[in-house]
């Protein structure tokens, strides 16, 4: 081991304790390579992209009161840490792998984290392909940030910006604004009443050994420049987010009204949010958690399409101007050195949601993962914390990635959920 000792800040700490409490729910990438790589080959692009980092040649130490801090290893055994898979594997078969292996434990003796690499995946274009499947503890780094790790070995060049008129800037809010906002914050936060049980939030505690499902899928027929326009021609002020949080409600009521179900009126989701800001043209990886959660209604309930997304607009432009998302960081600072036990209970989203959703724009242009072009990427965290619901919507290369990942109890087929939101979509534009 390396002498220096780094400790874990706060919510480096307490996502540690989530995944250890709540089934090693870490995060799984997928990217999906044309063209494969020999072992030689991909080990030096771990070695340049990965491994650059301290915290990814480092073990956790942990302690159930005491501060949690990393140990850098002199030498990390990447044959230990890099698995590969020579059989012919079916995108089906990728992801009954990604399914079992999701909530696996990794060894504390190794830095928490695995690549699984197929070398002959079959994607269904009959081109020479390959896979890649990342798991890493969310303790190591938030999504977007390890989506710019792994895209380091390609250099981005920032999309030149159409010029436009200086924008009004807003007054300042008054004090009762403000102490309002910190109120309502509060409230959300801590006092909010929890989503009604349903269909999607049965109630049902999530262990281990609970079957996890995962699919994930582009979205065909409908690209980014598809709803870019759309919402430009309309003249309403909407946004992609606007439209692709839509189609996500709608999904879900799709999904529910064919299981016979009824449509919950309150059906919320834990939305991850980046603080930091999300450029990932800036040539930065800083590793870590600079993320939070704040709550955003789904309106499931809506039956009109066009009219859920208008009322998806006024809600996200609502939370933009909130403070939730700087009080839930101020908290995850807190009470993630606290002890593990209170820790993970503070974090039960469970308790209070339906789902948990993150959507993250990527690069606008096709980038490599080494020497082999990404042809589509997802990213999901298994269903845990008694969440039995998490869905990741990616932006990559004017395309849409669509990732559900369910519990296998409750929503047994989350295929169906991503052809529900690939139609849903296409009915908005």
């Amino acid at each position: 081991y390396l002498s220096e000792k780094k400790y874990l800040n706060g919510p480096d700490a307490l996502m540690l304790k989530s995944d250890v409490a709540y089934s090693f729910s870490y995060i799984t990438a997928i990217l999906e390579l044309r063209g494969c790589m020999a072992r030689g080959e991909l080990e030096k692009v771990v070695r340049e992209t990965v491994l650059v980092h301290d915290r990814m040649r480092s073990l956790v130490r942990t302690r159930q009161v005491l501060f949690m801090y990393w140990e850098e290893l002199k030498h990390v055994p990447l044959e230990n840490m890099v698995l590969l898979e020579s059989k012919r594997t079916t995108r089906g078969e990728l992801q009954a792998f990604v399914s079992e292996r999701s909530v696996e434990q990794l060894p504390e003796h190794l830095p928490l984290w695995r690549i699984y690499y197929f070398s002959d995946y079959d994607d269904g274009s009959g081109a020479p392909a390959s896979a890649m499947v990342f798991r890493f503890s969310h303790c190591l780094a938030d999504g977007i940030s390890a989506m710019k790790m792994l895209m380091s070995s390609t250099p981005l060049t920032r999309p030149a910006v159409t010029k436009k008129g200086p924008k009004a800037v807003p007054p300042p809010p008054s004090v009762w604004e403000r102490v309002h906002g910190l109120g309502s914050a509060v409230y959300e936060l801590l006092l909010s009443p929890p989503d009604t049980t349903s269909l999607l939030k049965p109630g049902v505690h999530i262990t281990q050994e609970t079957e996890r499902r995962v699919a994930w899928s582009n979205v065909a027929g409908v690209t980014v420049g598809d709803i870019k326009r759309s919402t430009k021609e309309g003249g309403e002020g909407l946004t992609v987010n606007d439209v692709l949080m839509g189609a996500l409600g709608g999904a879900l009521r799709r999904y529910l009204l064919h299981r016979g179900a009824s449509v919950p009126s309150h059906l919320r989701a834990a939305m991850w949010i980046s603080l930091r800001g999300i450029d990932i043209y800036d040539g930065k990886v800083d590793l870590g958690n600079e993320i939070t959660a704040i709550s955003i209604p789904l309106l499931a309930n809506v039956p009109d399409g066009k009219d859920r997304v208008r009322a998806m607009h006024n809600q996200i432009a609502r939370l933009r101007h909130s403070l939730l998302g700087h009080l839930a960081l101020g908290m995850f600072y807190v009470i993630g050195n606290a002890p593990a036990p209170l820790a993970a209970r503070m974090m039960r989203l469970g308790d209070k949601y339906t789902a948990s959703a993150s959507c993250v724009p990527g690069p606008r242009e096709a980038i490599n993962f080494g020497p082999c072009p990404i042809e589509r990427m997802a990213f999901f965290v298994p269903p845990g914390n008694d969440l039995h619901l998490f869905v990741c919507i990616l932006t990559y290369n004017n395309n849409i990635s669509i990732c559900f990942a369910t519990d296998a109890t409750a929503i047994p087929d989350p295929e169906r959920l991503v052809s529900n939101f690939s139609e849903e979509l296409a009915s908005l534009l």
